[in-house]
């Protein structure tokens, strides 16, 4: 590698980090003035699902017993759920703060987007942005709640990219392959559901493998 070369990597991928740090929170700003209406009455759209797992955060956080899953059930882990804990410190308590985590999993969701799409069609990458960020009003009400849908999606998406990593290296680096496993097992533990992102990829492996 030339010398002109080894001073101009670092400062490309310091620019993708800023470029992308700096998108993913406008798209995070933009999400929570979307979404304003539903999150100033977070109250009266709180569902039973969310109250009922909020309400275990909440007993974890004021000191009880410690548990990795939501009670009851063995398929949802309470990562989103305890996402709301810094906020709960720093604005207090209240179905608003408990709501946040789940927008930011969504901003995730749309980042982690438009890096695929990068990968497939980098000229259509924006508009895959756009369109997201103005979703159905269904999709618009599921991104408002704390449940894990939101989180596994971004966890799909990182699945895919490193998927794509392996793909494209010739020899793939052992911490890439150690990165996708891990991102599967804690995709797992979040929501059993994430199996179908899992087996999805895991058909794409099969199909894809030299021959």
């Amino acid at each position: 590698m030339s010398q002109v070369e080894k001073k101009t990597c670092p400062q490309l991928n310091w620019k993708n980090i800023i470029f992308n740090s700096l998108g993913l929170i406008a798209v995070f700003f933009i999400l929570l003035f979307l979404r304003a209406p539903l999150l100033i009455n977070a109250d009266n759209f709180l569902n039973f699902d969310e109250a009922y797992q909020g309400s275990q955060i909440l007993d974890l956080l004021n000191g009880g017993p410690i548990h990795f899953y939501y009670e009851g059930v063995s398929y949802a882990g309470i990562f989103l759920g305890l996402a709301a804990a810094p906020f709960f410190w720093m604005f207090g308590v209240s179905a608003f703060v408990y709501k946040v985590p789940a927008t930011i999993a969504y901003a995730l969701y749309i980042m982690s987007s438009y890096w695929v799409a990068k990968k497939i069609n980098p000229s259509a990458a924006l508009t895959v942005v756009f369109l997201m960020m103005f979703s159905p009003l269904a999709a618009l009400v599921i991104s408002v709640n704390n449940w894990q849908h939101n989180l596994i999606i971004f966890l799909g998406n990182i699945i895919l990219l490193l998927f794509f990593k392996i793909k494209e290296s010739i020899a793939p680096r052992g911490s890439t392959v150690f990165m996708l496993g891990a991102v599967i097992g804690f995709s797992i533990y979040s929501y059993t559901f994430s199996i179908l992102y899992i087996a999805s990829v895991a058909i794409l492996f099969v199909l894809t493998r030299d021959s």
